[in-house]
């Protein structure tokens, strides 16, 4: 039961993410056609972060979920040390960065708020 209930999330996570990534390369393609949001440091931020985001959600599914169900890579390849060593780096660097951006737009949007008349310069 509790294999069936997992097997169901980790497809609707594959879902999800295969709609949520084409509008998040949308997104960034949006953002540097249009010269003001190109030079504006937010979204300069902002585009770095959805990177990271289009890295962990291609990590997570295909090196990851896909896999463990059989799928895309012999278990021989899944089971070897640099595998399981480049997956985890790979995720914990995306958590991090993720949390870095975070950081970097809070104290963009801070500054912006805080600091109206200096923000740009």
């Amino acid at each position: 039961f509790v294999s069936l209930i997992t097997g169901a999330l980790v497809w609707l996570l594959v879902v999800v993410s295969l709609v949520t990534l084409p509008l998040t390369i949308l997104v960034i393609r949006v953002v540097q056609r249009d010269r003001t949001y190109a030079t504006n440091t937010f979204f300069t931020i902002y585009n770095v972060g959805l990177v990271f985001d289009i890295i962990a959600m291609l990590c997570v599914h295909l090196v990851g979920s896909i896999p463990s169900r059989g799928w895309l890579l012999a278990a021989e390849i899944m089971e070897t040390q640099l595998y399981m060593k480049l997956f985890y780096f790979t995720i914990n660097a995306t958590h991090a960065f993720q949390n870095f951006i975070f950081f970097g737009l809070c104290i963009n949007r801070a500054t912006a708020v805080l600091l109206p008349l200096h923000h740009h310069k």
